[in-house]
This record gives structure tokens, C-alpha cells and sequence, in this order.
């Protein structure tokens, strides 16, 4: 990584005024709302090949968002760059893999991973396909340089969607500044009452694989331990995931999670691809 891409990168998220913008508001996403609308489906499951056939709206998108300079970038508010980043790497995963559509498995990688699975892509989350200013971005360098770098929001990662069946449901509408919170709320909601993400039984809850990679993020915000788990004999992060979670849950769910003390067990993670 060059000095003039930290550079770059460290004064696009400089702290700025909180003013809202009109270059990052909800009109920058009209085109990504189209394309949500139209090939995603109340499952969260995308028409890869409808979209590979129809990708204007996609492309233009696209451009739109690397069209961003730095001056409109630092007028936004800090809801409006989060929405930014975070519906630039949803919409670059869809463009990854309709640019590889249908996906090519590879022999050995078949062995691990289904056989139309994003990870028989090579360099998938690490190929360069965001522009801004001449500088490129990586979905690694979307995810993890910048958005959980820069914004204390765990809930992202029950947003970001690797285009995976265990990710979370790809949303028919793109998030905007002004109902993030709402949204974020909503996404977690479903995610954690969807058995296979969180399920709980009577000695164990068992929980998505995103839990164990990113558990510490959940951290700042809900703490390692409370009255209903500290004496949870389980990793500190996980005991985070547990507070964030159990006010979400059905009533039924919650009642049998504050019955006692369980185990954790990870969910394996299904990498197949999340297309209708």
C-alpha cells in the first residue's frame, strides 16, 4: 500500500461539520434502488443472470460513486458516509459477480467450497474495482480500512453481504442517511431470529460464524459482560453478541436464552452463492 493511498484514504475521512449533503444523499442512490428493486427478491436472493444481462443501472451507479470528490465527501454527515460505504460494497459485490457470471469453480476449491460460491473468484475481495480520485479500493479496504476502522457500528455486519446464503439478506431498497439507524435495526432483527444465525436450544445457543470473526466489534458498545451473562463461562465477545442480541429476539427465544447458563457453538458458514 502506497504513503499517497494512506494519504488519500486519511483525508477522505477526516471529521467534518455535521451538514447533510446533497451530493451523498438519497438521490446519489437512485439508480442502486432500481437495481435492488428489480433483481433482489423478498428473500435477499439476487437474479445474477437477469442482472448480468440488465447491468446499466448497476454500471451507472457505479460510476456515480466513484464520482465523488473529496470536498463532497467531507460535506456529509457521518450516516450519510456510513450509507455511502456501506451500499458501495454491496452494490461492488453484486458487479464481482456478475463480471464472473455464471461462476467458474475451480477443480481444487470444489473440495472446500460450493461450486458457485464467490470464493472461486480469485482476489474477489481484494481486486481494486472502487475508484475515488484516481485511488482504488478493494471490498477488504471498504470493510475493514474503512468502515470498521472509522465508525463504531457493529450492526454493519448484519448489512454487508459477501453474496453468500449465511450473509446477511441483501435489502430491495439501498440504505439511506436518514433511516440508517431504522434500517440497521430491521437487518438485525431478522438476522438474529433466523435460526441460521442464531439458534437457541436448552444448554447451547448456537450462533452465525460472523459472531466469531467479528465478535469484538459488538464490544464498545454492549459491553463483555451484564447481569444475564457475566457468569457465562464463554469468550468475552461472545458475551457482547448475547447482549446485542437478546432484546431483539422473539419472546419465545429471549425467555429460553435468560433460562441459564449454555455453551456457545459456531454455525458453519454457507458459502454457496445467494442467487435466485
Amino acid at each position: 500500500m502506497t504513503r499517497f493511498f494512506l494519504l488519500t484514504l486519511t483525508v477522505l475521512l477526516l471529521p467534518v461539520p455535521a451538514l447533510a449533503s446533497e451530493e451523498l444523499g438519497s438521490q446519489l442512490h437512485e439508480d442502486y434502488a432500481k437495481v435492488l428493486s428489480s433483481f433482489v427478491n423478498e428473500q435477499g436472493l439476487v437474479n445474477y443472470s437477469g442482472l448480468k444481462s440488465s447491468p446499466k443501472e448497476l454500471d451507472s451507479y457505479l460510476e456515480r460513486l466513484s464520482a465523488i470528490t473529496t470536498a463532497e465527501y467531507q460535506a456529509a454527515t457521518s450516516d450519510e458516509k456510513l450509507a455511502f460505504w456501506m451500499n458501495a460494497y454491496n452494490a461492488f459485490t453484486l458487479k464481482v459477480i456478475i463480471d464472473n457470471y455464471p461462476v467458474q469453480p475451480d477443480l481444487l476449491k470444489s473440495a472446500l467450497w460450493p461450486k458457485n460460491s464467490i470464493k472461486h473468484i480469485d482476489n474477489a475481495w481484494d481486486q481494486k474495482v472502487f475508484k475515488v480520485e484516481d485511488q482504488h479500493f478493494s471490498l477488504n479496504d471498504i470493510e475493514h480500512k474503512i468502515i470498521r476502522k472509522e465508525f463504531d457500528e457493529p450492526r454493519i455486519h448484519v448489512a454487508l453481504v459477501c453474496a453468500a446464503i449465511s450473509c446477511p439478506l441483501l435489502r430491495t431498497e439501498p440504505y439511506y442517511a436518514d433511516q440508517l439507524d431504522a434500517q440497521l435495526e430491521d437487518q438485525s432483527r431478522k438476522f438474529v431470529n433466523n435460526p441460521n444465525n442464531f439458534k437457541v436450544e436448552k444448554k447451547t445457543v448456537q450462533l452465525s460464524s460472523i459472531f466469531k470473526w467479528y465478535g469484538k466489534d459488538f464490544v464498545s458498545k454492549h459491553g463483555t459482560t451484564g447481569e444475564k451473562f457475566d457468569d457465562w463461562d464463554v469468550r468475552s465477545d461472545y458475551r457482547s453478541v448475547l447482549a446485542y442480541a437478546e432484546p431483539l429476539l422473539d419472546e419465545a427465544t429471549r425467555k429460553l436464552l435468560n433460562s441459564g447458563r449454555k455453551s456457545v457453538s459456531i454455525i458453519k458458514y454457507d458459502w454457496e452463492l445467494n442467487e435466485q
